[in-house]
């Protein structure tokens, strides 16, 4: 792992002291003051920082607040004064550095605390690995599973990452782990759903309420997995987000968590939407309605994300084979050119009944057609189908 470590002062003298000492010992850089080392932070990574306290125009303090922006997972130490003791002590209780050490110190004493300070950023970072490789790897084929079981939702969760990722970039989110995951599983919930629960084009209540089952249990799945609590609150929230953002680089759990839910919420929509034909302006103004503090950000990288080359089609089903739950793509037409029923109506049993008896009393009725998204919920196996 890396052990590339930066030493920040303003004193030219104790720099070029450290590198005689312990430059054979570490992979070492020198930086003289908190711009300059925030500078080489963004175009190396560090494994261990050591900061003077004191320094002219940017403190150790404000260094280090400004350098976990550029590299969290980076270990910080700091060193100081004796009068600046009860500084570094609270830096220290508040999480901002692992260790401070006193002035004067001795090069022994460093490179023993910069070798503690290294074995604490190898177990973070196999920790790091563990979760992502382990974890999330293991949820990725369960995920994989239950979409090859449902092959309706084939290809959907993919879809949501995709769109839940250009999401956050036009937003200018950080990448983080907890993101990819909630959307990679949030279709598990929907997948476990029976067909009749995961119905498509059905009423603003009946969507919101397998939205909250869905959530429900996918979050369910993920809480009992060690470490993914982030991911299940994700989740848990999507239902109740109002769509507002928070402080894009807060660390914050609970800001990490708005914001993820925030972003999931509409790339559900979103995809949910394009898989059913909706239009942009027909689909912003559904999601303004249903997100009502939607952040402008947030609506302006949701336009500029929904595809323009929509393709609206309707599928054609034999009078025999038509199924409650189907959506009429178009109006539907009796003797005489009368519309008997409008697009957008979803056929009950009733319905068919009906056209049952006049096509027997015609002897002849052509297909109906219905919305794509309807038909391939009421007949999965036929993904590829043109006609039943």
């Amino acid at each position: 792992m890396d052990n590339r470590v930066l030493f920040v002062d303003d004193d030219q003298m104790l720099l070029s002291s450290m590198e005689r000492c312990l430059g054979l010992k570490l992979n070492l850089d020198t930086a003289l003051s908190g711009p300059e080392a925030l500078d080489r932070m963004r175009s190396t990574t560090y494994s261990v920082v050591v900061s003077d306290m004191r320094m002219p125009g940017m403190d150790g303090v404000q260094f280090i607040e400004k350098a976990r922006q550029v590299a969290k997972h980076t270990v910080y130490m700091m060193l100081t004064g004796n009068q600046d003791v009860q500084t570094a002590i609270r830096a220290v209780n508040e999480g901002q550095v692992f260790r401070f050490l006193t002035k004067p110190c001795r090069p022994e004493e460093i490179a023993a605390a910069v070798a503690q300070a290294q074995h604490q950023y190898d177990l973070e970072a196999s920790e790091r690995e563990l979760l992502n490789k382990t974890f999330v790897g293991a949820l990725g084929v369960f995920a994989d599973v239950v979409e090859t079981l449902q092959p309706r939702l084939v290809g959907r969760s993919g879809k949501t990452e995709q769109i839940f990722d250009d999401l956050r970039q036009r937003c200018l989110l950080p990448a983080r782990w907890e993101y990819k995951v909630a959307a990679k599983v949030l279709l598990l919930g929907f997948a476990m759903q029976t067909q009749q629960q995961s119905g498509v084009n059905v009423s603003p209540t009946q969507a919101n309420m397998q939205l909250n089952r869905a959530c429900t249990t996918a979050a369910r799945i993920v809480q009992r997995i060690p470490r993914l609590d982030p991911v299940a609150e994700i989740i848990r929230c999507v239902p109740t987000t109002d769509g507002a953002l928070v402080h894009a680089n807060s660390e914050d759990p609970s800001d990490v968590i708005l914001n993820g839910a925030a972003l999931l919420r509409v790339a559900h929509m979103i995809e949910a939407m394009v898989d059913s034909g909706v239009e942009c302006a027909i689909a912003m103004e559904a999601i303004r309605k249903t997100l009502p503090a939607l952040n402008d950000k947030l609506a302006a990288a949701a336009r500029d994300a929904y595809p323009s080359d929509i393709e609206v089609e309707g599928v054609p089903v034999d009078i025999e084979n038509l199924q409650p739950g189907l959506v009429l793509f178009e109006d539907l037409t009796g003797a005489g050119g009368a519309t008997l029923l409008r697009s957008g109506r979803e056929l009950s049993q009733t319905h068919i009944e009906k056209l049952k008896e006049e096509k027997a009393s015609r002897g002849v009725l052509p297909p109906v057609i219905v919305t794509r998204a309807s038909f391939l919920a009421a007949f999965p196996e036929a993904v590829t189908a043109q006609t039943v």
